[in-house]
């Protein structure tokens, strides 16, 4: 429930999308063929708030049938759950937060995560039939 405010909000700004950009001048188009889900790990929240925000983007906008849907993910929080609640919401791509594959290099820049924990997520995402690039 922590990231409850977050998700209203990320709900609220899509559902608005075409009014804000109108009101800068710009124009967005109702038909996507890419939706990308990032910055910041997406994945720390639970697969329902990740539904609420995909069913905001479909409400808003026309998602193609071979759109690419990407959620980028740091090692470690591909959970079981969230990877059955992202393919729920379509996603066909996942982009792993990867700095190293060296454990002292990543711990050096201040990851968390192990070569194993990489490897381990990516061969929980091997049968889900998606790109995942790292």
């Amino acid at each position: 429930m922590v990231f409850e405010r977050y998700v209203d909000r990320v709900c609220a700004d899509v559902a608005h999308a075409t009014q804000t950009a109108q009101e800068m001048g710009g124009l967005i188009e109702r038909e996507v063929d890419s939706i990308y889900l990032g910055g910041g790990t997406p994945t720390v929240l639970d697969p329902g708030q990740l539904q609420r925000v995909f069913d905001a983007v479909g409400a808003q906008f026309e998602v193609r049938t071979n759109a690419e849907v990407t959620v980028e993910c740091a090692p470690g929080t591909l959970a079981p759950a969230v990877i059955e609640g992202l393919q729920r919401c379509g996603v066909n791509r996942v982009s792993l937060g990867v700095q190293s594959f060296v454990d002292v290099e990543a711990a050096a820049v201040g990851r968390l995560h192990k070569r194993s924990t990489v490897l381990e997520d990516i061969a929980r995402c091997a049968p889900w039939e998606l790109q995942t690039s790292i």
